[in-house]
């Protein structure tokens, strides 16, 4: 059959829709995602922040602490300024941080396993129910359990749409050109990194990496690649969320950060083992065959071996964090004290939790207590001041 036949029978792509529906489900899904963690922060925000402060006794128990924290929140970020607070509250050393932060890549992995069920049957019927509860209710919990089920119907009707509008690029030539240059790692890394940095969620990687594996588009070496390249560019998040902050939130985003590329790093020469791994412990269906068996099999793939890889590298790392925080200190050491440092600034409150009240307000308590602190430092150098002044005024003009 000629080119010029095939081209023939090629349909035609209409591409202004195309961009509607593509960037329309991403929109969804990306609300989705937010709404959902918005309601899962405001039930369980305070239970989650005792947790953080209970269960960090040892580096084990804080990366598994920082991993369910993380799954519940699905806020990698928010785990992140807990940890910085404890720090400068004196209730977590940065050697524990280090394993909160390892385990909070773990936590971090649940969306990108939920997203892969790929339930977009139900989506609308999640949509129906969650607003249900969350405007017809007058019990705020029931309003916050409906906000985490719309939400989660958002995120697979997000995907439906975009997983339509991709459908006609199954036969498109150039795109399939360009997801086969994606089979290279560094390039799949390279291109999904700076997707996530620019648009700070990995998660929206993770999803349309799974959304085109769902169309038969990419095999799971390529959405591994595409993995790791997520995990380097919610770096930029971390960072970002840094700038301007203490030390400590600085070292805490550099750890996140150093973590995130040596580990990456170092399995960038391993996607074809971790790749037979994961296909070895997934479901497979031997039954279909050609794009209709990498449409089932892959999304589950790629999503079994990002946790894996997290895990790994979690376990790879997990004894060397008094070494990431010896280093993090030698890259941010402490400024010396200067003219600044007379300069009385908050030391506790954080924009990043006014999403999340009970962990604002629990700031503001310590906020208050450090202000109580100043001034009970004041008063204590104020009043010998004070003292001899008056002895001074005294010995000039005596009592008759």
């Amino acid at each position: 059959m000629t080119p010029e036949v095939t081209q023939a029978m090629t349909p035609a792509i209409h591409w202004w829709t195309m961009a509607m529906s593509l960037f329309g489900g991403l929109a969804l899904f990306l609300y989705g995602i937010d709404q959902m963690a918005e309601a899962l922060k405001a039930v369980a925000g305070e239970r989650m922040k005792d947790i953080l402060a209970k269960l960090t006794a040892n580096r084990f128990m804080g990366a598994i602490t920082g991993a369910f924290v993380t799954a519940v929140i699905n806020s990698s970020s928010v785990t992140t300024v807990l940890v910085v607070g404890f720090i400068s509250a004196g209730l977590m050393t940065l050697s524990q941080s280090v394993g909160v932060i390892m385990g909070a890549n773990i936590g971090s992995t649940v969306t990108a396993q939920l997203i892969a069920f790929q339930i977009t049957e139900a989506a609308l019927l999640m949509i129906g129910i969650g607003f249900t509860m969350q405007f017809a209710s007058t019990q705020e919990a029931i309003r916050q359990y409906g906000g985490i089920l719309m939400g989660l119907g958002l995120v697979f009707f997000g995907m439906s749409i975009m997983s339509d509008a991709m459908g006609p690029l199954r036969t498109y030539e150039p795109f399939l050109e360009f997801v086969r240059r994606l089979e290279h790692p560094a390039i799949g890394i390279l291109v999904a990194a700076v997707f996530t940095g620019v648009i700070q969620s990995s998660a929206a990687t993770m999803g349309i990496a799974i959304v085109m594996a769902s169309q038969g588009l990419i095999n799971l070496p390529t959405g591994i690649a595409l993995a790791l390249g997520a995990n380097i560019g919610t770096c930029v998040t971390a960072l970002l969320a840094a700038i301007g902050k203490p030390r400590d939130a600085l070292r805490a985003a550099l750890v996140h950060v150093i973590f995130n590329v040596c580990g990456v790093l170092i399995w960038v020469g391993f996607i074809t083992q971790l790749s037979a791994f994961t296909q070895l412990i997934s479901p497979a269906h031997p039954d279909l065959s050609g794009t209709a068996r990498l449409a089932a099999e892959v999304p589950r793939q790629i999503a079994n071996a990002h946790t894996l890889f997290n895990i790994a590298n979690t376990l790879l790392f997990i004894g060397l964090t008094t070494q990431f925080a010896r280093l993090v200190q030698w890259l941010v050491p402490d400024k010396p004290a200067g003219p600044e440092a007379l300069v009385v600034r908050a030391k506790y409150l954080d924009e990043e939790l006014l999403s999340t009240p009970s962990l604002a307000l629990d700031r503001v308590r310590l906020e208050v207590l450090h202000m109580g602190e100043l001034v009970d430092k004041m008063m204590s150098r104020i009043m010998p001041a004070i003292l001899r002044r008056c002895k001074l005024i005294s010995g000039r003009f005596p009592v008759i």
